[in-house]
């Protein structure tokens, strides 16, 4: 991965260094330097990276139980029915004042939809997650359209030789924000396991009365499979430190779902503070007007 980082920034720079040179480049290099790209990019790749919830911390928190694609099926109808919602919601609030709204309220939904997912448990199954699942589908197609209508509606106002490097910056986004979404989510996942798991060990020991019973309960549970008294107890033994290590499994993904909620409501927030530093200079400009 180091290697291929290395290279695509080599080839980058050499891509950058071609378009700059000819006289009717694709790609606008001095457009996607400007505020309002640099804005709307950051804020679809930020948008992008909360939506890992939904393929990486929802689905691997069902898979963790043991779950398989053909026991998701209704909770991906689900998923589905309120991305078409979103769609129909998206298109009949459309217009150039309320892009800016219909993407911050995207935020806020999938901040929502991740929030209650933070509080799963061991016993979550796809019917617990039919409403969090629903926000976060409803949210995504309600964000696409408006924030790709705003990016038109950015470079119309340049000209139509800038839609190449429109669709070059929202492309990026998009891909980068759901291979580092992944990526960072499921880094995250594993440290927090780690964390949860050296926490229960020390809070749950061995010579704990109610532990030694649980053991006992597992060893008991394979006598018909393990003849031998010590093996059954060290297999216990065993089935307890697996229990405790999904326990902190779950945790860890609640823990992911936490950091991409508010990471999702960080996004609203900034969002809700570029608007309000727009009305204040629109209502500055109007007074100087008058």
């Amino acid at each position: 991965i180091g290697w291929m980082l290395a290279g695509a920034l080599v080839l980058g720079t050499i891509a950058a260094s071609i378009e700059t040179g000819r006289a009717r480049p694709l790609i606008r290099f001095e457009w996607i330097g400007s505020l309002d790209i640099l804005r709307f990019a950051a804020i679809a790749l930020l948008v992008r990276l909360a939506l890992a919830e939904q393929t990486f911390g929802s689905v691997g928190l069902l898979s963790l139980g043991g779950l398989v694609n053909d026991q998701l099926h209704t909770l991906f109808l689900f998923v589905l029915a309120s991305m078409v919602a979103g769609v129909l919601v998206a298109a009949l609030t459309l217009s150039e004042r309320n892009i800016p709204y219909q993407v911050l309220s995207a935020a806020l939904i999938v901040s929502a939809g991740a929030f209650i997912d933070s509080g799963a448990t061991s016993l979550t199954r796809p019917p617990q997650l039919y409403l969090s699942q629903s926000f976060i589908g409803f949210g995504t197609t309600l964000f696409i359209g408006p924030a790709i209508l705003y990016g038109f509606a950015k470079m119309l106002a340049k000209g139509t030789q800038y839609t190449v490097t429109l669709l070059v910056v929202f492309s990026i986004t998009q891909n980068v924000g759901a291979l580092a979404g992944s990526a960072l989510a499921g880094s995250l996942q594993i440290i927090q396991t780690h964390a949860h798991a050296s926490t229960l060990a020390n809070d749950l020991p061995v010579s704990n009365p109610q532990i030694g019973n649980r053991i006992r309960i597992n060893a008991a549970s394979i006598s018909g499979a393990v003849p031998d008294p010590a093996l059954r107890q060290e297999e216990g033994a065993a089935l307890f430190g697996n229990s405790l290590v999904e326990q902190a499994n779950v945790l860890a993904f609640d823990d992911v779902n936490r950091f991409l909620s508010w990471l999702s409501f960080g996004t609203a927030c900034f969002i809700a503070f570029q608007l309000l530093v727009g009305a204040r200079r629109s209502q500055r400009s109007e007074a100087n007007v008058t």
